[in-house]
């Protein structure tokens, strides 16, 4: 909901009153773009600055991380996500800046030598390999982890590696957007291929479905949902269970259904109206 004029958080522990939400005590407006965290809560104005709510502001609003204490100097940012205890952003100039729990390098990247860079995040550029991470065009925000998709067509992936989820393929290529999760992480191919690069139900590698325009990471990748013309029969099952990950398909927004797969395709009713779609971490 916000904080209060003191700075505060006004907590409600099941808010269904659709209040719009307050930051200081005014409610928040010129909002171009929204995020959320496991829990916390992030939006973009227009100006290209961030603000951000919940928990992790040094409120005692557990867990506190410093996920919501958005760094002063951050500017120009144009696009944003929530991990699970930190916070990401992606500036006009294609750097990252994270904020908030460090402790697998998720904030800071990674050094020449490839390990994590720990400490405390303030502000500064994410590293990638010894240097600034520069023409990032889409970010994604996973458990203690992070996805940068770059101009070139290859990916930046630091943080967390415990189900291989920040380790980069060999030969990945033509990559326009990331989605990372819990333990799966997600990248869609400009050909509109989506792939599985990790995970730990065995979904390395897997090709999800072809057509996609967009696509989101849920908690784990064994199951996927896609939105595909109607013309689609069946696509692709890649086994497994767990919270859906999801693909966007299709050429337009027109006539699109929705597909679930795990052990086999599954429709769910679709609607022409559809333009975006998102899943929980």
């Amino acid at each position: 909901r916000g904080t209060d004029s003191t700075g505060a958080s006004i907590s409600s522990f099941i808010d269904t009153s659709g209040t719009p939400v307050v930051i200081g005590g005014q409610t928040l407006t010129g909002i171009v773009g929204v995020a959320a965290g496991h829990y916390h809560s992030l939006a973009r104005r227009q100006n290209g600055t961030v603000v951000a709510w919940g928990a992790g502001l040094s409120n005692g609003v557990s867990p506190d991380r410093g996920q919501c204490i958005v760094p002063s100097s951050l500017s120009g940012v144009t696009m944003i996500d929530g991990g699970d205890e930190h916070s990401m952003a992606l500036r006009n100039n294609g750097q990252v800046v994270c904020w908030g729990n460090n402790d697998n390098g998720q904030c800071l990247g990674r050094n020449a030598s490839g390990g994590a860079i720990t400490g405390s995040a303030t502000g500064q550029p994410v590293q990638y390999l010894g240097q600034i991470l520069a023409n990032a065009v889409h970010i994604s925000a996973g458990t203690s982890y992070c996805l940068a998709a770059r101009a070139d067509g290859t990916i930046a992936a630091w943080g967390k590696n415990e189900y291989g989820q920040s380790t980069v393929p060999g030969g990945l290529a033509n990559v326009v957007r990331v989605s990372a999760s819990l333990m799966s992480s997600l990248v869609l191919l400009a050909d509109g291929t989506v792939r599985c690069l990790s995970g730990g139900n065995g979904c390395t590698g897997a090709t999800l479905v072809a057509g996609a325009v967009s696509l989101e990471a849920g908690c784990q990748a064994g199951r996927a949902v896609a939105l595909l013309p109607a013309s689609y029969s069946q696509c692709t099952t890649t086994g497994g269970s767990g919270t859906a990950s999801l693909a966007v398909s299709g050429s337009s927004w027109n006539n699109v259904s929705i597909w679930q797969w795990s052990s086999g395709g599954m429709r769910v009713p679709g609607s022409s109206s559809m333009v975006n779609i998102v899943t929980g971490k």
